[in-house]
């Protein structure tokens, strides 16, 4: 399990800056979401979804993974 995870870390590592920078604008733009969803402005929250989703494939793609 460890020798495991090493070898994901070490697979990780050259993309970690690019993915940290993802993760940020991700949690930024799911916060926002929220905000939207909560104060009943659904289709701008709506809207969103579509920057969100982009992130999570990003996301996915940096990590070379689709789950």
């Amino acid at each position: 399990m460890i020798s495991q995870r090493l070898n994901v870390n070490k697979f990780i590592a050259p993309r970690r800056e690019g993915l940290e920078m993802l993760h940020i604008q991700q949690i930024k733009l799911l916060r926002q979401w929220r905000k939207l969803q909560h104060s009943g402005q659904k289709e701008e929250a709506e809207n969103l979804l579509v920057e969100l989703f982009l992130t999570i494939n990003a996301i996915s793609g940096g990590l070379r993974t689709t789950g």
